[in-house]
């Protein structure tokens, strides 16, 4: 392959992965059952696997790779630990019993979603 062609992968993986994770979202949030989320969550496993085959290449890409992991880590740790404690915070205020009621495969999600976000926000700052 030549080196525009792995590029144009690269990011077409990218642009795959995002759109694939917010259905993903979507997905979860709607209920939806069979292809309509293992579809969306093969294609954001698959587009990671492609951008992280590449990602350490040149420092173009491997920018790219830190921006949307550092988003993806500050949405993991906010919806995994400070979500669940906020409302825990409010339930013992609120004087109500404190139940584990938030959905803790939205922090995967979010996480795949804010990657791909910070991932492609990065590559369109860099576009000027």
């Amino acid at each position: 392959m030549q080196p525009d062609t792995k590029t144009n992968l690269y990011l077409t993986s990218a642009v795959m992965g995002g759109v694939a994770s917010v259905v993903l979202a979507l997905a979860n949030l709607f209920d939806w059952t069979g292809w309509l989320y293992g579809g969306p969550a093969l294609v954001t496993i698959v587009s990671l696997l492609v951008i992280l085959r590449r990602t350490l290449r040149d420092e173009y890409t491997q920018s790219l790779w830190q921006a949307g992991t550092s988003a993806a880590f500050v949405v993991l740790a906010i919806l995994y630990f400070l979500v669940p404690f906020a409302a825990g915070f409010i339930d013992g205020l609120a004087g109500r019993e404190a139940t584990r009621d938030f959905p803790y495969e939205l922090a995967a999600i979010g996480a795949f979603v804010a990657f791909y976000a910070g991932f492609l926000l990065a590559w369109l700052r860099s576009a000027r």
